[in-house]
């Protein structure tokens, strides 16, 4: 019994080697000193707390390209190699939330959500927002 509810929670994973693997771990600690450092300004890091949405984008860079190493596409895809296609996606994941981040200071300044600048509203037409 103990054993079937093992397998069912581990099985829509992929298993992957210690290459894939450490990166993951290390981006997972990450998270965490990220986490306390914003709960209880530490200032670890970079010297400085960072701001709400710098924070939240930096979470983001390190959690959603992992759904895309971590989990199959579907039941029956691979679970021992990971597809050219999860890797291409969880690199465009990067890219657009690295934008986000190097443009954090200026979204919270200029007011994006009102009125975002012309080349952020042609790139946002490229994905179809």
């Amino acid at each position: 019994m103990q054993n079937e509810i093992e397998e069912a929670a581990t099985s829509r994973f992929r298993n992957l080697s210690n290459n894939w693997l450490w990166p993951l771990r290390i981006g997972t600690i990450v998270v965490i000193f990220l986490a306390v450092n914003q709960a209880f300004n530490f200032h670890f890091f970079v010297g400085y707390t960072l701001l709400s949405n710098m924070y939240m984008y930096t979470l983001l860079l390190l959690v959603i390209p992992t759904i895309f190493i971590l989990l199959p596409i579907t039941e029956t895809a691979s679970k021992n190699r990971i597809p050219w296609y999860d890797l291409l996606l969880a690199l465009a994941t990067i890219i657009v939330i690295y934008f986000f981040i190097t443009n954090s200071l200026q979204m919270m300044q200029n007011g994006w959500e009102l009125s975002a600048p012309l080349y952020a509203s042609y790139v946002s037409m490229l994905f179809g927002s």
